[in-house]
């Protein structure tokens, strides 16, 4: 009988990919249908994918909310529909005369509206789907995105009809970094669209830690309970094994918003909440 494996992957999505395509590509690999991913990065981006295989699926709710890094460049004076460098030029405005941007106005807590090329769901449809169609794209309601930093790395330099220039952010889920691009040139009366979208990190998963989806196998999994660093660890040997087993609630003598049961092997066994005084059971493993 086939072992079958579980765990973590974080990939290097490549540009040309969806992250439903690398999903379809690791079910070939591993031979499961149960794949999923943390959070959809658009296919003209790379980057960091978290990939769950079996019972890493389980852990991906938790991984959804990370925050995340990227690196992108924006191309002020030129807004396309799908606001990055394949889609149409729908408006063109002037071009900044400044090399460096003061982006002050955006740190800490911003209001985003997601774009029209988005996966966004409305009355049972995503945006974009909406937007290929030429159909009427229902009004969304502004979003609240917590920025810690965003920093530009090169001066603005001309680039064919544009003023292109490398950034870099570090925002809570839910970015779309493409409408932070034309809200950043909005902000100084023109319009822009991005050229390049490359995700650094989410959360402590770092790209110079990524693997390249062409070179996945069994020993690129992270294991289960490796997969949330920022779960407190509990030993599963200092805990009592039949309320584990039977799914019931943990008294233990510390309290941390998230606990992660782990055996002196590194087998998972169960991912808690604190609550009401308690910890109860989030998702429950037998371990890797």
């Amino acid at each position: 009988m086939m072992k079958i494996t579980h765990g973590l992957l974080n990939i290097n999505k490549p540009i040309g990919m969806s992250s439903h395509d690398v999903v379809n590509a690791i079910r070939r690999i591993f031979d499961t249908r149960r794949v999923g991913h943390a959070g959809t990065l658009d296919v003209e981006a790379s980057g960091v994918l978290l990939v769950g295989v079996n019972a890493g699926t389980k852990l991906l709710h938790h991984l959804q909310g990370a925050q995340k890094t990227y690196e992108f460049e924006m191309a002020i004076g030129q807004e396309t529909d799908t606001l990055d460098h394949t889609g149409k030029i729908i408006k063109t405005g002037p071009l900044i005369t400044q090399e460096w941007l003061d982006l002050a106005a955006f740190q800490g807590t911003y209001e985003q509206v997601p774009p029209a090329y988005s996966a966004v769901k409305v009355q049972g449809k995503k945006l974009y789907e909406y937007a290929r169609n030429n159909e009427p794209i229902p009004e969304v309601k502004a979003r609240l995105i917590t920025i810690d930093s965003l920093t530009q790395l090169s001066p603005f330099s001309a680039v064919d009809d544009t003023l292109n220039a490398t950034f870099s952010v570090t925002a809570s889920s839910g970015l779309y970094v493409r409408k932070l691009a034309l809200d950043v040139a909005t902000f100084y009366g023109t319009v822009a669209h991005t050229t390049m979208i490359d995700r650094l990190a989410v959360g402590r998963f770092t790209k110079s830690d990524s693997v390249p989806l062409n070179d996945v196998t069994e020993a690129s999994l992270i294991r289960l309970s490796e997969a949330l660093p920022d779960f407190y660890q509990a030993r599963y040997e200092d805990c009592n094994a039949s309320d584990i087993t039977n799914g019931r609630p943990l008294h233990i003598g510390y309290q941390t918003p998230f606990l992660k049961v782990v055996d002196d092997a590194g087998n998972l066994y169960g991912i808690y909440v604190w609550e009401d005084a308690v910890y109860r059971p989030l998702r429950m493993f037998k371990g890797d």
